[in-house]
């Protein structure tokens, strides 16, 4: 590290130079077209070691000096497509017609829908994770490793409890199981639905994630508090909130639609008919 450049006079070695934030700009610049993961991999090791033999070897910290900026090659983010509330309705009229499993793939998309939960906290929820009688769910696997009590929407319970007992699952079963049993669903298996569906209902594709920014932005055209939304998304920073609703967000609160009202209601009756068959 202290011998990287070598002085010469003539064939003579006559003084060498240590490792300087040049060399880590060049090599970081030979990086930029193996995409940005593997660049984004190779700037914070460099940071990380250079740290290290800072506080460790005494070494000097020189990548305060660098020139090249990791967020000069940061990918442009795709917009996320939501659904409005009219597309929702679509969306829904589109699963009831189509659904091969009708109270299974309700079930799932209602939750989804309904808690703004990520699709992976919804496939790893088990039985045992559902508190039927006070309608909430524990989710234990988060995407910030930090555990969180979602509140369901008011008759939930008893829907899940009807759904457990016609399907036959156990305590230490997955909620919504593969074919197996010993796992869940897999993403890949929800989102082959929700594409389905989108499409049998003649909306344009969008990926299931955007359920989850569907959820925030119309809770933001409800009213609700950013500060409420941001602990119903799990999220820990509220930068992260603003981003989910601020290219979005309409205000539309307190405007009812009949037609929506009308279609909520049959819904909700054909489903727990459904479920209690």
């Amino acid at each position: 590290m202290d011998r990287i450049y070598i002085i010469k006079h003539g064939d003579k070695v006559i003084a060498y130079k240590p490792i300087d934030a040049v060399v880590l700009d060049h090599y970081l610049m030979t990086q930029v077209n193996n995409g940005f993961s593997k660049l984004s991999t190779s700037t914070h090791a460099l940071k990380s070691f250079f740290r290290f033999l800072n506080n460790n070897r005494h070494f000097p910290n020189i990548v305060p000096f660098m020139k090249f900026k990791l967020s000069d090659y940061s990918p442009i983010a795709n917009e996320v497509r939501i659904l409005s509330r009219h597309e929702l309705l679509r969306y829904l009229q589109s699963l009831i017609s189509h659904s091969e499993n009708l109270v299974h793939d309700t079930l799932l998309f209602s939750l989804l829908l309904s808690t703004g939960c990520r699709i992976s906290e919804i496939l790893n929820l088990k039985i045992s994770d559902i508190d039927y009688n006070d309608e909430m769910i524990l989710l234990l696997k988060t995407k910030n490793k930090i555990q969180r009590v979602v509140v369901l929407r008011e008759g939930f319970g008893a829907i899940l409890r009807e759904y457990q007992t016609s399907n036959n699952l156990q305590v230490i079963d997955y909620l919504f199981p593969s074919k197996t049993k010993s796992s869940p669903l897999t993403k890949s298996d929800v989102d082959k639905l929700f594409k389905r569906f989108l499409n049998l209902a003649n909306l344009p594709p969008m990926r299931i994630h955007s359920i989850r920014h569907s959820f925030a932005t119309h809770m933001r055209d409800a009213g609700i508090d950013l500060l409420t939304l941001m602990e119903l998304l799990g999220h820990q920073k509220l930068q992260s909130t603003l981003n989910y609703t601020q290219s979005h967000y309409t205000r539309n609160a307190n405007i009812k639609i009949k037609e929506h009202d009308d279609f909520y209601h049959k819904f909700r009756t054909k489903i727990k008919s459904r479920i209690q068959m």
